[in-house]
């Protein structure tokens, strides 16, 4: 059985931050979007200039929110990671 080196960063990371579960990691980053999301949203309802424009900006900021989702997972995890290291 052939191992990735992703994997076994993976198994390596899961086992040290075994006092930090991931689903933790993963709700402070959808709580800390969804705050934003609230300020997009009501920065989107003053300055869109019509229903459909609100819509189609909300779609942008829909995307890009996932994306940002996705980073500050993975930079908290990184910095856990360190944080770790350094103990």
């Amino acid at each position: 059985m052939k191992i990735h080196m992703r994997d076994l960063r993976k198994i390596i990371k899961e086992e040290l931050l075994r006092g930090i579960p991931e689903f933790v990691i993963r709700q402070a980053s959808e709580d800390c979007v969804n705050r934003i999301k609230q300020h997009i949203k009501r920065f989107v309802q003053t300055k869109a200039q019509n229903p459909t424009h609100a819509r189609e900006l909300l779609m942008i900021s829909q995307r890009i929110t996932d994306e940002m989702e996705d980073e500050i997972f993975k930079l908290v995890q990184d910095k856990l990671w360190q944080f770790i290291q350094q103990t």
